[in-house]
């Protein structure tokens, strides 16, 4: 929240055994450039 982003665990989505390590991530209803910033904000919040 502190970046301005957020992401959705991606265990709930798998279909067999979930793999704790992956996340989703929206960019259907994005533009390039918002995906862009997206994950600039995210790269900001992990490193």
């Amino acid at each position: 929240m502190a970046h301005d982003v957020a992401y959705v665990p991606g265990a709930p989505f798998f279909t067999g055994a979930p793999d704790p390590r992956t996340l989703r991530l929206s960019f259907t209803t994005h533009t390039p450039v918002e995906i862009g910033v997206g994950l600039d904000r995210l790269g900001a919040a992990l490193g």
